[in-house]
């Protein structure tokens, strides 16, 4: 059994993306008729022969038409339909009065359409490419750059809808008006403190990063008073008047100054109290 080689986008080649948009796919058809002529006879058939492959939908302007518009195949003196070995150095012989300038100008729009076609056809490899590589691996997870990361973990902390959720955080803290006054500078500290201990990474949803933040933000641990300790900063900077109260109802009248940053008004007694660490 004899057989030929041919690549695999061969029919999205010019000439034959031209030969479909004017012939149809019956001249495709007719094309690889052709060619497996061609291929029987060592390349070389003689036009009578290959006119007999005419029918009622496909007469014998059409195939002459699709050997005028397939650059492989050529027309020699002699009368034979051959394959073209050298598409520059080959003569066209062409089998109908239409001059070729003529073509040109003819086959234009179809050509605008073929550039069209060929845009599309790449887009769809590259998809079939991705397709294919989500395939080859299924559990790969998509590449996050940190800025990426940062933006995400900024967005879940500074979305007005998690005031819900903000508020009895900030209560829990231990310096909430504080907090409250300088909420963006604090998610920027404690973006800095994420990409210091290379934690970020491990703010893979919004619960995870509230979570911490909520433990972190504690004036009971050395985090949380470092944050405090950044806001007061700000404060100053600002020209603001310290708090005398960083969390709960507010102080009676009378109530003495607060003695240092981590002490908190014990409203049962009515005394300011150390906290202890």
């Amino acid at each position: 059994m004899k057989w030929f080689k041919h690549e695999a986008m061969a029919s999205y080649s010019d000439d034959l993306l031209l030969i479909r948009e004017e012939l149809g796919f019956a001249g495709l058809g007719v094309y690889w008729q052709i060619m497996e002529m061609l291929s029987l006879r060592n390349g070389r058939c003689p036009m009578q022969q290959v006119l007999l492959l005419k029918c009622r939908a496909f007469p014998e302007r059409k195939i002459r038409r699709v050997i005028e518009l397939a650059t492989g195949l050529v027309v020699d003196q002699g009368g034979f339909v051959c394959m073209a070995k050298d598409k520059q150095e080959t003569s066209k012989v062409f089998c109908s009065d239409v001059a070729p300038s003529d073509l040109a100008e003819q086959n234009a729009p179809t050509r605008t359409r073929i550039e069209e076609n060929r845009i599309e056809i790449d887009r769809e490899k590259e998809e079939a490419e991705e397709e294919k590589s989500d395939a080859d691996f299924p559990n790969k997870e998509p590449q996050t750059t940190v800025s990426s990361q940062i933006d995400r973990a900024r967005q879940w902390l500074l979305d007005e809808r998690n005031r819900v959720w903000r508020e009895p955080m900030m209560m829990r803290s231990g310096y909430s008006v504080l907090l409250d006054r300088h909420w963006p500078q604090a998610v920027e500290y404690f973006i800095s403190h994420l990409l210091a201990q290379d934690k970020l990474g491990d703010m893979g949803n919004e619960h995870d990063t509230r979570q911490y933040f909520s433990n972190f933000s504690k004036m009971s641990v050395a985090s949380g008073r470092g944050l405090m300790e950044h806001l007061s900063a700000l404060d100053q900077q600002q020209g603001m008047m310290p708090d005398t109260q960083t969390a709960g109802p507010p102080l009676p009248e009378g109530a003495p100054p607060r003695p240092s940053p981590t002490a908190v008004w014990n409203y049962a007694t009515d005394s300011w109290t150390e906290l202890r660490t």
